[in-house]
């Protein structure tokens, strides 16, 4: 069958439009997978990258002072400064890795020295020529950086490079700070030696008659001191009983005798009646010769002794406050300390 010529000819250019089109997807098709695999080399090419710099603070976190200070390796930098660190203490720790000598250097404001430091370990180090570290130091929100090692950059061009960040954390070290501390923890197991005092106090007056009072000695004690001071009537005077043994003054005499004035104390120490006293409840009496005479306008009867015992607590939510015995015109003016408030207050 014979075509017409005009029907020969529209399936010749339908025929080229179709491989106009066919090759128009392939270009497509090939420039999409050039651009995918540029794309992937060029995450790939990041990566490692990143994963070069964090290797490199690692190796810096590990290796120490003292391993760069072995037979094997034998740093000068780091042998020049352990040398000088017993003068200046700028290397004292073997056990430092790197970059804890690093941040010690910072810490002390010695920025030349951590440089020094990282060149001498980092400039022997096999790393790709289109490569570049650089070490800064970096403080919380601080806007001052120090560059304190960078590798040599002939090889890349500022204008293209890409520049992965990897960071490494050291703690415990602060400029103008110090570097090292200690603390310590003390608790008292034992008491040998203490000194203390134990008093009967009589209050603003008591009387009138002979006064009995209650002293409490605790505990194995060695009583080293007693001593009486009071204000009594001028003129008067009176025996003392501890536990109903009679007392004597330092010479010897059983009777005290009050000489000074009014409103002024009169004092004695009776540290020869040591023996009279016992551990517990001691019972002190003063018997007056005079009953018009027979008051204590305030004083104590002191007794200062060492002890092995730890200090008691005597504040405790109830408490008795014994009043002094009177045997003759009951006349007391007394007062007593109550560490907090009071609430129910009954005598008898």
């Amino acid at each position: 069958m014979n075509m017409k010529k005009s029907q020969r000819k529209n399936i010749s250019r339908k025929a080229f439009y179709f491989l106009l089109d066919s090759l128009l997807a392939s270009m497509l098709l090939i420039g999409g997978l050039l651009a995918l695999s540029s794309v992937v080399h060029k995450d790939s090419y990041t990566s490692d990258i990143d994963y070069m710099s964090k290797d490199v603070l690692n190796v810096l976190s590990v290796l120490t002072i003292g391993d760069m200070n072995s037979s094997n390796h034998n740093n000068s930098f780091v042998v020049s400064e352990i040398k000088n660190g017993t003068n200046n203490g700028t290397i004292t720790n073997m056990d430092y890795s790197i970059l804890e000598q690093v941040g010690e250097y910072w810490a002390k404001n010695k920025t030349d020295n951590a440089s020094q430091l990282l060149y001498s370990v980092l400039s022997d180090a096999d790393l790709p020529s289109n490569i570049q570290i650089t070490a800064m130091d970096k403080y919380r929100n601080d806007s001052n950086t120090n560059i304190l090692y960078s590798s040599n950059t002939s090889n890349i061009s500022n204008d293209n490079g890409d520049i992965v960040a990897s960071r490494m954390m050291i703690s415990g070290i602060q400029k103008g700070a110090p570097l090292s501390g200690s603390t310590s923890t003390a608790y008292v197991r034992k008491i040998a030696g203490k000194k203390t005092s134990t008093y009967a106090y009589f209050g603003g007056f008591v009387g009138q008659g002979n006064i009995t009072t209650l002293l409490e000695l605790n505990g194995n004690i060695t009583i080293t001191d007693i001593t009486l001071e009071m204000d009594v009537a001028t003129g008067s005077s009176f025996m003392i009983l501890i536990n109903n043994g009679k007392c004597n003054d330092s010479s010897g005499n059983s009777l005290f005798n009050a000489t000074t004035p009014s409103m002024i104390v009169d004092k004695w120490n009776i540290t020869n009646c040591t023996s009279l006293l016992t551990s517990g409840t001691n019972n002190l009496s003063f018997l007056f010769s005079n009953i018009s005479r027979a008051y204590i306008q305030g004083g104590y009867f002191k007794v200062t002794y060492i002890t092995n015992q730890f200090q008691e607590n005597s504040y405790n939510s109830t408490g008795i406050k014994y009043l002094p015995g009177i045997n003759g015109v009951v006349n007391l003016f007394d007062s007593f300390y109550v560490p907090g408030e009071l609430g129910i207050l009954p005598i008898h």
